[in-house]
């Protein structure tokens, strides 16, 4: 076997594969045995290398719950285990994740970064090593419902200007998430900032600007999905390069979007796909500093995409933002002084 040749780096912060050069090692699929309610018990299987055609893509970080009951999903997701197989890459988890993984789901390629690459770096390095024609990009807070991937890969099979499409997505208590959004843009990003959220009247605008639709009921044409669960065509990370590495996390899949979008490709929100998403269950563990890479994340995209002066806009919006934030983190800090008895 042959490795796969490192990625050309380009300008703009993203990796490109090379257009000539050999293909990685075959992925390693999900064994007929998983199918069995035995999954996740430890029971080992045997290994088998075949190439399949839909790769499961998995950035873990101190998820370890989350993602047993994620990777118990996956089996169900398909009909046939040999369309899939699954590569989780660990971000330095410290929570047991690694032996949970081995022990119980050891037909899982497991990449053990051991340290936080960040959502798009994790996401790009299993993506260099993928050898499938679709790659599934899944959070571990997600549960998959039985036979989606299925009906998500006939989806892109019936439309071949379809790059990526993204499903339902539904909360635990099965209440909906809405997805399918318009490209940020500078006013919607005002008008969503905490303070003015609370301003109901305004609601209307703000769904405006960010679904531009009234119905989640039916297949539709979208600027973006969520990155939760989106399914990417091969050909599509092969012409328009992988995510940008700059956003550690947060805007790397919108970003990802517009360049898709730019190169000819359509993005889809299928509502007869369905998922459950528990939804922050990595980033809320990073308290303010989440807040900080977000706004990092954010200024990078409007200065990519929307040019110095919208970019400055966003940095004194973001800075007014994390104050607000670090001044709230400090008040629940502070000693409360102890309450005086009546008299």
């Amino acid at each position: 076997m042959h490795a796969a040749p490192p990625p050309e780096e380009v300008t703009d912060g993203r990796a490109r594969l090379p257009e000539d050069g050999p293909r990685p090692e075959a992925c390693r699929r999900v064994p007929e045995s998983s199918y069995s309610p035995s999954v996740g018990s430890g029971t080992p299987h045997r290994e088998t290398l075949l190439t399949p055609d839909i790769t499961v893509i998995i950035v873990s970080w101190n998820t370890c719950d989350y993602l047993r009951r994620c990777l118990a999903s996956l089996p169900r997701a398909v009909a046939a285990p040999e369309r899939l197989c699954v590569h989780v890459v660990d971000n330095g988890s410290t929570d047991g994740t690694l032996e949970m993984v081995r022990s119980e789901f050891p037909w899982v390629r497991l990449d053990a970064a051991g340290e936080n690459l960040g959502f798009a770096r994790a996401n790009n390095r299993a993506l260099k090593a993928c050898c499938t024609e679709y790659a599934l990009l899944l959070n571990p807070d997600t549960e998959v419902r039985p036979g989606a991937l299925d009906r998500l890969v006939a989806f892109m099979e019936r439309e071949p200007r379809a790059g990526a499409a993204g499903p339902t997505l539904l909360n635990t208590d099965g209440s909906l998430q809405k997805a399918g959004d318009a490209f940020p843009t500078l006013i919607r990003e005002v008008l969503c900032a905490p303070g003015l959220r609370s301003l109901r009247w305004l609601d209307g605008w703000r769904h405006r600007l960010t679904f531009q639709r009234r119905s989640f009921d039916h297949v539709v044409e979208v600027d973006g999905v969520l990155g939760a669960c989106v399914l990417v065509r091969r050909a599509v990370w092969e012409q328009v390069g992988l995510l940008d590495e700059r956003f550690f996390m947060y805007y790397e899949e919108i970003d990802w979007y517009r360049r898709m979008r730019a190169a000819g490709w359509q993005v889809f929100y299928v509502p007869e796909v369905v998922v459950v998403h528990h939804g922050g269950k990595s980033s809320g563990q990073r308290g303010l500093e989440n807040s900080r890479i977000y706004f990092r994340s954010r200024y990078l995209y409007f200065r990519k995409h929307h040019g110095l002066l919208q970019a400055g806009l966003i940095a004194l919006l973001n800075a007014m933002l994390l104050w607000g934030a670090e001044w709230k983190s400090r008040a629940r800090r502070s000693p409360q002084p102890p309450a005086h008895p009546s008299p």
